[in-house]
């Protein structure tokens, strides 16, 4: 469908110019709605400037057909895709040698990408800087954009019922383990992050993110360290938990109980990984850590915890989460860290009372 409307929208014509493959997509004059064209080219630098491309499309065919135009022109952009695709859609009698063009201009590509950066110079030191300068800016940004989406509880269960019906991440674990179980790929990937080059290079980086928040972010500081030590206790030697999850998974097996860490749960397409779930009394045991879920006995409503939350927006959270679960018929429990560490045999007494 898509490239039909390629077709349907564009003239295409192909022809050769001094040995190299064109091709030239214009817009076909039906499809010209407008003729005054409000785009106009500027001086800076020396140099003309043009608005073109998507304001362009929207102008002659209306912002959907110019979105969507946009779009797919952008996405054959790059020459060999558009060669490619101009052959499998107009099969010419010269296609051979097109393809063969293609084949000549990937090599040359290659080797002169390899040869440039295989060859230590002041112009690939300046163009290696210039590059990390781009891609450190470039990810922050996209990375706040990630950030500000996934906050958007809307888009994010939008996004996760996207995942869920296209099967991402079944399709994603059958991709991951085909790779893997190529030795040759699963060779070279055990070479490459055990290269000492790396090696050294993510040790000094998280050097300097650790100094950076000890001298600058001190919350941050101490939220990363309670967060490293919080797993460090190993329960039969296979699953980590955080000391008092440890209580916890004790005691349920001294009760005989059986039970799941961290199963996920969903419900209309949000999802929940609650600490314990006891699948013969269907309840779910969730152990509070004094600071991390805002313990009333020590909080009040307006202290700020880590990334800028206030104790009362992770009750209002805590409680929605209870909720959902009392609604699809699972029965909720929760216990403090300051109970579970000073007073176990009371959690023991409740518990049999509530599942006995």
């Amino acid at each position: 469908m898509k490239d039909n409307l390629i077709i349907e929208f564009f003239d295409i014509k192909f022809y050769w110019k001094k040995e190299i493959p064109v091709i030239k997509m214009t817009l076909k004059d039906s499809k010209k709605v407008r003729n005054d064209l409000p785009i106009k080219c500027i001086s800076k630098n020396s140099k003309r400037i043009c608005e073109t491309g998507l304001k362009y499309y929207q102008h002659y065919l209306g912002r959907d057909a110019g979105n969507k135009i946009y779009e797919i022109r952008k996405a054959l952009f790059d020459k060999r895709k558009l060669i490619k695709w101009y052959i499998e859609k107009f099969k010419p009698s010269d296609s051979d040698k097109l393809l063969s063009y293609v084949d000549i201009m990937s090599n040359n590509l290659k080797k002169s990408l390899h040869k440039f950066y295989s060859t230590p110079s002041e112009k690939l030191e300046k163009t290696k800087e210039k590059y990390k300068i781009r891609s450190e800016k470039w990810s922050k940004k996209i990375g706040k954009i990630n950030s500000n989406k996934w906050k958007d509880l809307k888009w994010k269960n939008k996004e996760m019922k996207r995942r869920k019906d296209s099967k991402f991440y079944e399709n994603l674990s059958v991709k991951m383990k085909d790779l893997y179980s190529n030795s040759e790929f699963k060779q070279k990937f055990m070479e490459s992050i055990n290269n000492k080059d790396r090696i050294n290079k993510i040790s000094q980086s998280s050097k300097d993110m650790w100094n950076k928040w000890k001298e600058n972010d001190i919350e941050m500081y101490r939220y990363m360290i309670n967060s490293m030590k919080s797993k460090s206790f190993q329960y039969k030697n296979k699953i980590k938990m955080n000391s008092i999850e440890y209580r916890m998974a004790n005691l349920l097996d001294e009760l005989n109980i059986k039970w799941k860490y961290e199963k996920i749960f969903h419900f209309n397409n949000i999802s929940y990984v609650p600490d314990f779930y006891l699948s013969d009394f269907k309840v779910i045991i969730e152990c509070y850590g004094n600071y991390w879920h805002a313990n009333p006995d020590l909080f009040d409503s307006n202290k700020i915890l880590y990334e800028n939350i206030k104790a009362e927006n992770k009750w209002k959270y805590d409680e929605n989460k209870k909720n959902k679960f009392e609604e699809n018929g699972y029965k909720f429990l929760h216990f403090w860290e300051s109970t579970i560490n000073e007073n176990i045999n009371l959690i023991k007494e409740q518990l049999e009372n509530e599942l006995y």
